[in-house]
């Protein structure tokens, strides 16, 4: 994501995601140059991991912080705090939001807004699909808002 794009993200599946995993550390620029030169940049990368199951399996939403681009907001999550000192730098801390009520974690409709970044970075999108399942994408790709990955 860049400034003149859209720096929210959206449920596009009914989920739910039971942990949210917050990596402290770096803010990289995540310039696909910079990306290039710096070995496992989203790594070093401050960044929130939203984990659970869809229908097919295992999935994952990483946002990815970036140089100027610190702050990470989760809405279901308000005491979240990106690029804080509350979380030292190389650390991990997980929240899981599974409870004796709740054994499923936060649900999620199709299309609700889950988080965005204040101005814009990166999301790291890994799931298992059935072996149907057709991508739309090339690597390198840009995408737009409301653009299907795939279908199955």
């Amino acid at each position: 994501m860049c400034l003149n794009t859209y720096n929210g993200w959206m449920s596009k599946r009914k989920a739910f995601p039971p942990s949210l995993s917050v990596y402290s550390g770096s803010l990289m620029s995540v310039n696909p140059g910079v990306a290039r030169w710096i070995k496992e940049l989203f790594c070093h990368n401050e960044r929130v991991v939203l984990s659970g199951c869809w229908k097919h399996g295992f999935f994952s939403l990483t946002a990815v912080g970036a140089q100027n681009v610190g702050s990470i907001r989760i809405y279901f999550d308000g005491d979240l705090r990106t690029n804080s000192p509350r979380y030292s730098k190389g650390s991990y801390n997980d929240f899981s939001f599974i409870t004796n009520n709740n054994k499923e974690g936060i649900p999620m409709r199709k299309g609700e807004h889950l988080g965005e970044f204040n101005l814009g970075s990166t999301i790291v999108l890994i799931f298992e699909a059935p072996k149907d399942f057709i991508f739309y994408l090339k690597p390198g790709q840009k995408i737009r808002f409301g653009e299907a990955l795939g279908s199955l």
